[in-house]
């Protein structure tokens, strides 16, 4: 049997209905792409608001339309400025302090969630209801026996005797399975009466021509039938009815409808027409169509509405194009309104409209209109009517009706269409009024120019709040057209003039009138309201002012932010302990409704009290790097002390001149500083915050910073520090190397900058003598620091990095053959592959919008701890469990520690976010940084929950609660470390000299930390006397000895994170002293030259009853006779 390459298609398959919405004022709406089909890719989301039928305003409040992927913790975030054609939004996403567009590829189900009030429409700013609806991204979805062909195609037919079924992509049909070459088994397969579900056939094996096609008949009771009644009918194949030979892949499901003889659909009887069918009009724009037996009205959206078309006098064709449903009066969604474009038209603005006089004639195809939730489409519709210019008498108005208003304004009238000049027609004996009940006003005509007439109410009169009407007597306006006739408008004009008061709105400050802080950051007002549009700040109005207990005033500036005002003041950080009093003048902020009504807002006075935490040494605890809240603040350190107090936004508090950069991601604690990377630079400013910032770990002052990268569009990831003087910084594209002295990017790692959009460059890890790098796709990068030069490791869709407690290295991936991979960092390659025997063990990526990987090792045990796709794909709001793997025993905890959530009899479920798992290096406890589930505020609820590395369980009394704060939590920072101890009276050299080994790690501690991490030297004071160099085992050095009459001395380090201890031996015969020669202390310990201690506390009179011989004391060799 020939072979066929294997061809691959989207599966389309069914989605979450999109009436699944969140909110009980679910806008109505069309979407595109298809939410109900599998895509394999998502770029844009255009939403077209079908109750919106003066279009949208072009104010979209973007900041909460977000689209997340079920079970992740990332969110993608609308851009501004999205397009919007007529009554469509646009939309394209960027991760959080991105401007960039991404598109979506990675697999899963992805929520696309419109807040109430984020759109509004364009005539009334009335807010729209709000849009949750998923789509299903699947790039991978077909298969040899997905594409069918069947002949008769589907549609409409004569009659139905038999249908062949062909699978072109098979290459040839398994001849048994199913009975295929026999008589066949295919009773599953129906063709039913969709009219009249009670006739029903089934189907049987006609003919198989031994390859990839079977022809079916169908038969009822009797035997074998030839339908040809009138009817619409539907064939039904079930899944796995065939099979592709030699394999076991199978046919999904097959329908298909065909229609024997005309078929009229009581629900679209009675249609009524606007233009009238035969009527006449004086231009023509939109067709609209009322069906008023539609039940639950029509189908959404018109796929096929380019089959209708409307033929002009001359002969010219023009296509459906943007079609709306709406409702008419006594229905439900059963009116279509419809205009006509050119072919392939596709902006509203392509739309036309017909003037010229004479007849047209519209068809709509029969099967274009389909009724929603039945199966019943319209037959065609034919119309006609004519065009007289005549009865063009064409105009615009503003304002528009319905716009609301604080006081009277003018109302100007223009010409529009086919009228090219507008005047008062002296003629006319009525006048144009507007009135409210009883009251009512003359208005005062003037031509302002050859196109247009203002109306002016009169001075003296009283803007009542209320929805005043105004009328234009027929006869009152004269217009010529384009053919130089002159036109009056035959009929009255109406039109409303709204007069409202404008909204106040309720605010909020921060912080709180009478509350005490630790230092100052800021003064918030946070704006709430429905129908809140927007706030406004006038400097005009005067200066706010913010004064201490002693008299000192401060300037405050206002800056907007969304329903946001912000002050701050130059210095706030260094503010001391006092009572503090805001005062901002009246009107100097306003609010705006959703009406464009402004209402100023009376005079706020506010006070808070500052009482500064005094905190001696920030390495005593634990630091929290936030990633901020984008468009809002920059990142920010909160820090934990050993004794569990908070002390907040640590950073900012100690720099009152400097900031950390937009959304800071990743840092590393490092010898006696930190260092954090940020995504974004803030700005270029001297107080800007950078991508890059390094701070001094004791105290928290600034040190030094970079503001951008020499390619300011590569987003930086993380840092690794070399030495202090040398570090690596990763970004999407590119590892740089930095030159920590003078804090500048000195260069890029060579093979490092090869950047795909699925390999790019990920966290880092300092081990031995080599800095290890993830790469998304291709492995990991073994750098060398001392030339730059990179060994490539192939391990691919690695992610993160993990040293467990004996030592050994493994990079977890995204790979379900292979979650993880162990590296010897000896021969630099993969020495042991480890395979889960679970379903989407793998880690959870974290490529899309980069983060520090959720996976930390224990310190006692070979044992990770790590968040699963699964764990994340199962939950929409964010994971809420962490796996465990054991790499001694093979053994796999799914779900070992579970976030506390409703059923513990919390208020909500709480998730994890950015990092979200890490060990404690002195303690072990797993921490587990969360959030509360849910969008919006529920960002604000923080918490860290400790966990015992030994069962899992959440330890209760141990939870640590942050204030309420939009912190975004990115990772977790432990510096309190120590630098390793090298026990030197441990080790000895030997009097006579020749060859021997030093073994320095035997003689070091760390008192908290991975010993293995730890990096060691040894350098001799002269080589000409004694030569050392290291071996293959970290912390041995092998030592040749040439001249041992003569004394050296051999310096050793231990580096453990950039914290550094020495210790000095001394050797050679002159270099061993006599008791009598050496200077002791008053007790002392002995040993031999073997490193045993063969004397604790001892005294010199005590050595003298030593056997004779040479010792170590204080850390020189002693002689004793």
């Amino acid at each position: 049997m020939k072979k066929f390459k294997l061809l691959l298609s989207l599966m389309l398959t069914v989605l979450l209905p999109m009436n699944a919405a969140a909110s009980e004022t679910a806008a109505n709406v069309s979407i595109v792409p298809n939410p109900e089909l599998v895509h394999n890719s998502l770029s844009e989301i255009t939403v077209q608001y079908l109750d919106a039928r003066y279009g949208i305003a072009p104010q979209v409040d973007v900041s909460d339309i977000t689209l997340t992927r079920k079970g992740s913790t990332e969110v993608l975030y609308a851009l501004s400025n999205p397009a919007i054609d007529y009554a469509k939004l646009t939309l394209k996403f960027a991760y959080k302090g991105e401007t960039q567009a991404v598109t979506v590829t990675e697999e899963g189900i992805y929520t696309l969630h419109i807040p109430d009030g984020a759109v509004s429409t364009y005539d009334t700013m009335s807010p729209l209801g709000g849009v949750d609806v998923n789509f299903t991204i699947n790039a991978n979805a077909t298969n040899e026996m997905t594409r069918y062909e069947l002949s008769p195609a589907a549609g409409e037919v004569t009659e139905i005797n038999t249908i062949a079924v062909t699978f072109p992509d098979a290459g040839g049909l398994d001849w048994f399975y199913n009975d295929l070459f026999g008589a066949g088994n295919f009773s599953a397969i129906t063709l039913t009466n969709k009219n009249d579900p009670s006739v029903k056939y089934t189907a049987v094996k006609k003919k198989f021509d031994m390859n990839n096609t079977v022809t079916l008949g169908f038969a009822d009771a009797d035997g074998d039938v030839t339908v040809t009644s009138p009817g619409r009918y539907e064939l039904n194949i079930p899944a796995d009815m065939f099979q592709k030979d030699y394999t076991t892949v199978r046919n999904g499901q097959i329908t298909a409808e065909y229609i024997i003889g005309p078929v009229v659909a009581p629900e679209f009887e009675g249609m009524i027409s606007y233009p009238a069918d035969n009527g006449s009009v004086g231009r023509f724009n939109v067709l609209s169509l009322i069906f008023p037996n539609l039940p639950e009205g029509l189908e959404y959206p018109v796929n096929d509405i380019a089959r209708a078309t409307l033929t002009t006098p001359s002969g010219d064709i023009y296509y459906g194009f943007s079609p709306m449903i709406g409702s008419a009066e006594g229905g439900t969604y059963n009116r279509l309104l419809l205009r006509f474009a050119p072919k392939d038209a596709v902006s509203i603005e392509d739309a036309m409209v017909f003037t010229a006089e004479g007849i047209y004639k519209v068809n709509i195809p029969e099967g274009t209109l389909k009724a929603y939730g039945k199966d019943a489409s319209n037959s065609d519709i034919d119309l006609s009517f004519t065009i007289d210019p005549m009865l063009d008498f064409s105009y615009t108005v503003s304002p528009e009706a319905d716009v609301c208003h604080q006081t009277f304004g003018e109302i100007v009238f223009s010409c529009a269409g086919s009228i090219k000049s507008l005047s008062v027609n002296s003629e006319c004996a009525s006048q144009p009024t507007i009135s409210l009940g009883e009251t009512s006003y003359i208005l005062e005509a003037k031509s302002t120019s050859d196109t247009s007439v203002t109306l002016t109410v009169p001075a003296d009169a009283t803007a009542t709040p209320g929805n005043w009407t105004v009328k234009v007597p027929a006869g009152f306006f004269n217009g010529v057209n384009v053919n130089g006739v002159t036109i009056s408008n035959t009929t009255e004009i109406t039109t409303t003039y709204i007069i409202k008061e404008p909204e106040h709105f309720d605010y909020t400050v921060e912080p709180a009138d009478g509350s005490t802080i630790e230092f100052f950051k800021n003064v918030t007002l946070e704006f709430s309201g429905q129908n809140l549009k927007a706030v406004k700040v006038n400097p005009e109005a005067g200066q706010p002012i913010m004064t201490d207990a002693d008299g000192h005033r401060y300037e405050l500036e206002g800056n907007i932010s969304g329903r946001y005002v912000i002050f701050t003041t130059h210095n706030g950080a260094e503010l001391g302990n006092s009572t503090y009093t805001v005062s901002i003048p009246a009107g100097y902020i306003s609010t705006v409704d959703r009406d464009n009504l402004v209402a100023e807002v009376d005079e706020v006075s506010t006070s808070f009290i500052i009482v500064r935490k005094i905190v001696s040494d920030y390495t005593d605890g634990i630091l929290f790097l936030n990633e901020g809240w984008f468009g809002h603040d920059t990142g920010s350190l909160n820090f934990l002390s050993n004794n569990g107090e908070w002390t907040y936004d640590v950073f900012a508090r100690n720099n009152a001149d400097h900031r950390l950069g937009v959304t800071s991601q990743y840092g590393q604690c490092f010898g006696d500083k930190v260092y954090v990377v940020s995504k974004q630079s803030e700005g270029d400013g001297e107080a800007a915050g950078g991508v890059f910032t390094i701070m001094d770990a004791a105290t928290m002052k600034f040190v030094s910073q970079i503001n951008r990268l020499p390619d300011d569009q590569s987003q930086p990831r993380a840092f690794c520090a070399w030495d202090e003087h040398k570090g690596y910084l990763s970004t999407k594209d590119r590892i740089y190397t930095v030159d920590l002295d003078n804090m500048e990017v000195s260069g890029v790692v060579p093979g490092t900058d090869v950047y795909t959009s699925f390999d790019s460059n990920g966290e880092m890890l300092r081990y031995g003598d080599r800095v290890y790098a993830v790469r998304e796709s291709s492995g990991v990068d073994a750098i060398d620091p001392a030339t730059d030069d990179v060994v490539k490791i192939p391990a691919e869709l690695a992610e993160a990095f993990a040293v467990t407690p004996d030592g050994s290295l493994y990079v977890a991936t995204r790979n379900e053959s292979n979650e993880f991979m162990k590296i010897s960092t000896e021969s630099l390659c993969v020495t042991e592959v480890f395979d889960i025997d679970s379903g989407r063990s793998k880690i959870v990526s974290i490529w899309n919008t980069w983060l520090k990987a959720p996976l930390a090792a224990d310190i006692t045990s070979n044992i990770v701890y790590y968040v699963t796709q699964k764990a994340s794909d199962e939950s929409m709001n964010g994971p809420r469990t962490v796996a465990r793997y054991n790499f001694d025993t093979k053994q796999f905890d799914e779900e070992f520690i579970t976030l506390p959530g409703v059923a513990d009899g919390e208020e909500a479920d709480w998730v994890l976010y950015g990092e979200g798992v890490s060990v404690d290096p002195a303690s072990g406890y797993i921490l587990l940084t969360a959030v509360e589930a849910g969008y919006g505020s529920h960002y604000s609820k923080n918490r860290v929950f400790v966990a015992d590395p030994v069962t899992g369980k959440i330890l209760v009394g141990r939870t640590h609660v942050l204030e309420d704060a939009y912190w975004f939590p990115a990772m977790a920072l432990y510096p309190d470390f120590e630098a390793p101890a090298i026990d030197a009276n441990g080790l000895s050299l030997p009097e006579d000299g020749g060859s021997f080994t030093l073994d320095v790690a035997e003689v070091t501690t760390l008192a908290v930390g991975n010993p293995h991490l730890v990096n060691y030297k040894a350098e001799s004071s002269d080589v000409n006397i004694c030569t050392v160099k290291a071996t293959d085992k970290p912390g041995v050095f092998d030592v040749t000895v040439s001249d041992p009459e003569s004394t050296y001395t051999i310096t050793l380090s231990a580096d453990y994170q950039g914290k550094i201890s020495t210790a000095t031996l001394t050797g050679g015969k002159s270099s061993v002293d006599t008791i009598a020669d050496g200077q002791l202390p008053a007790v002392f310990d002995v040993y031999n030259l073997q490193g045993i201690c063969v004397r604790r506390g001892a005294t010199r009179d005590d050595v003298s009853n030593l056997p004779a011989g040479i010792y170590i004391i204080d850390g020189r060799k002693y002689y004793v006779r």
